[in-house]
């Protein structure tokens, strides 16, 4: 099955990313900041500003493996490391920790993996 891709338009130029490169996305005004996995960064990954909203990329996402969990960011469940009790998330790479989950996205989240509230 071939790699889906994304455009990422920037204020420069569009840029094309693999989905499963997409660690999250945060919204900042009318930009979105996109974290990309990247093996040659120190830190393993890398950010990029979109020069669109977060609405117009939950869209684009939509019915692949991305969640919103907030009203400011998407997260791709490939790269969640834990949910926590106290309503936060963590993604690998460390990029963004203790990321807020509200009840109603907590939900939502866990109706992506099919586990009850348990967890």
């Amino acid at each position: 099955m071939p790699v889906k891709k994304v455009l990422i338009p920037t204020l420069n130029e569009t840029l094309v990313f693999d989905l499963n490169e997409i660690i999250c996305l945060k919204a900042d005004g009318g930009y979105t900041h996109f974290y990309i996995a990247d093996k040659q960064s120190k830190q393993g990954w890398r950010t990029v500003m979109a020069s669109h909203t977060l609405k117009y990329f939950e869209r684009m996402l939509a019915g692949f493996d991305f969640q919103r969990v907030n009203r400011s960011m998407i997260v791709g469940i490939n790269f969640i490391k834990s949910i926590n009790r106290n309503q936060t998330l963590a993604l690998h790479h460390d990029c963004l920790t203790c990321i807020p989950l509200t009840k109603r996205f907590r939900k939502l989240l866990l109706k992506h993996f099919d586990l009850s509230m348990s967890v």
